[in-house]
């Protein structure tokens, strides 16, 4: 009896491995089917040099903000704070910038007003850091702090000037 049973379990051994190399097989095949419908980078620059190969030319600005990276207002929270407002990311990140000024820096910001509403303002001031600054008021915004008026913003910006801390 135990010399049939050896007998069958190696035949249903062999069964197996031979239905594993079939489905490899298969496998192998349609991989290498899907493969020839893609196209390498390399054959992609080939057909497309003008393409592959082009340079990146630099954007000009119109007038330079001094200090703008160091603002780093991120547009993933512009886009979290604009959420219901009907506004893009860039929209809200395009209106967070200052200005160098003869008595000091303009800045152009945004805030919710009294009605949670949002609105834009220009404060002129002289601060230590403008960046610092504008910073806070996009803080303030991410935070959705109200301001009753534009007098209670300036008052907030004049905090920041030098020698009154």
């Amino acid at each position: 009896m135990k010399l049939m049973d050896s007998r069958t379990d190696w035949k249903k051994i062999i069964q197996m491995v031979a239905v594993i190399g079939v489905l490899c097989l298969f496998v192998g095949i349609a991989t290498r089917i899907y493969q020839k419908n893609q196209t390498s980078l390399d054959t992609y620059a080939k057909k497309n040099p003008e393409i592959a190969y082009a340079k990146q030319e630099p954007e000009q600005e119109l007038e330079p903000e001094p200090e703008a990276e160091e603002a780093e207002l991120t547009k993933s929270d512009a886009e979290n704070a604009a959420e219901n407002e009907g506004l893009t990311a860039q929209d809200i990140y395009d209106n967070f910038y200052y200005t160098v000024e003869d008595e000091g820096y303009k800045f152009h910001i945004m805030y919710y007003n009294s009605k949670h509403e949002i609105s834009t303002a220009e404060l002129g001031g002289s601060v230590e850091d403008a960046a610092e600054t504008l910073e806070y008021f996009y803080d303030l915004f991410k935070a959705e702090h109200e301001f009753g008026s534009i007098g209670e913003l300036q008052g907030f910006l004049d905090k920041f000037a030098p020698g009154d801390f």
